[in-house]
């Protein structure tokens, strides 16, 4: 029961945690016209801002982006999995959201000029946690201590005795 707990804790911690990292920028890119740096861009799980620093107090509306749905179904995932103590959507969580921290990891680090914010960050965290919780799921299973399950297997009586089974 102990074990359920905990998965549990960790499964609701770490969905939270990817949730609020979609909320908090991902990263910022700094684009440079001629040398000068001329907008700055924050990336957010929904939105996009756009900033002119040469302008300050200025801000061009923003642009909606779907980078916080892939968090979002994983810390679904890991929700329900961590209610049910149940393995497969805890590892299916954390594996979806190992999978959007690559793509935003490409996004982040593949410009020049970009830097990981705080949300990409937490959403490392949210997956280290996930990833805890998966291997909890594993631990204390006859499979994991190298234990092995006899089969019982009924004998076919061949010397016309009575049946074991």
């Amino acid at each position: 029961m102990a074990k359920k707990k905990l998965i549990l804790a960790l499964g609701v911690a770490a969905a939270a945690v990817a949730v609020l990292a979609t909320f908090l920028p991902q990263f910022v890119t700094h684009v440079g016209l001629s040398g000068r740096t001329s907008l700055d861009m924050t990336a957010t799980g929904w939105w996009v801002d756009v900033v002119d620093p040469e302008a300050p107090g200025t801000k061009r509306p923003g642009q909606s982006t779907l980078n916080g749905v892939a968090p979002v179904l994983a810390a679904l995932l890991l929700f329900l999995g961590g209610l049910r103590g149940a393995r497969g959507p805890v590892i299916a969580g954390t594996a979806f959201l190992g999978g959007h921290l690559l793509t935003l990891g490409l996004q982040a680090f593949n410009s020049a000029g970009s830097t990981p914010g705080l949300g990409y960050w937490l959403a490392v965290g949210a997956f280290l946690i996930g990833f805890a919780a998966c291997l909890v799921s594993y631990a204390g299973s006859e499979q994991a201590q190298g234990q092995t399950v006899e089969q019982r297997v009924p004998m076919i009586d061949t010397d016309h005795r009575d049946m074991p089974f």
